[in-house]
């Protein structure tokens, strides 16, 4: 990933919905250091998938109702930059601020793959927010547009209750309008 970069899972946070003290299988939530300047630094476990591994559980098994635990994110931080959100505005000749996607999730793990139509975005043009946007997607390969991230605002909020993020500037997106 770009070394502006920094993804932390973190299930100890007060207050914060999927924080408890401990996993569904009795482990003790943790910090974990996920990705760090751009360096893959680790990944979350169960029991069974720390056994496999050969390493000790994360604290991240997740029970269903009717189905055994899997390893599952609690809290997913991406680290606050150093550039204010106005700046990163003011640097834009054109481009979109997302603020909302339609059917989030949509896309494959696996290869990075998604496409997502956008709920609540803006057009930004010569350094300006000039209006909302409308029948407007995005998609493209997340692991490919991590690699080149221009910039990673100093703000940042809780969206969906277990995901912290700053606002990311992506030169590389692709982005679909329906006319």
């Amino acid at each position: 990933f770009d070394e502006k970069i920094t993804l932390i899972e973190d299930g100890t946070l007060d207050g914060k919905a999927e924080s408890a003290p401990y996993d569904d299988e009795g482990v003790p939530h943790r910090r974990n250091v996920l990705v760090e300047n751009g360096v893959l630094k680790g990944f979350i476990y169960d029991l069974k998938t720390a056994a496999q591994f050969g390493v000790e559980s994360t604290g991240n098994g997740s029970r269903g109702l009717f189905n055994p635990p899997n390893p599952s994110p609690t809290n997913f931080i991406i680290q606050p930059g150093q550039t204010p959100l106005k700046d990163i505005i003011t640097s834009l000749d054109e481009g979109i601020i997302v603020e909302d996607l339609l059917g989030i999730g949509q896309g494959n793990v696996i290869s990075g793959a998604f496409s997502n139509p956008l709920s609540l975005a803006f057009k930004v043009e010569k350094g300006e927010i000039v209006g909302r946007v409308k029948n407007v997607s995005i998609a493209g390969n997340v692991y490919d547009l991590l690699k080149n991230v221009a910039a990673v605002s100093q703000e940042a909020q809780w969206v969906y209750s277990s995901f912290y993020a700053p606002y990311v500037l992506l030169p590389e997106m692709n982005v679909v309008a329906k006319e």
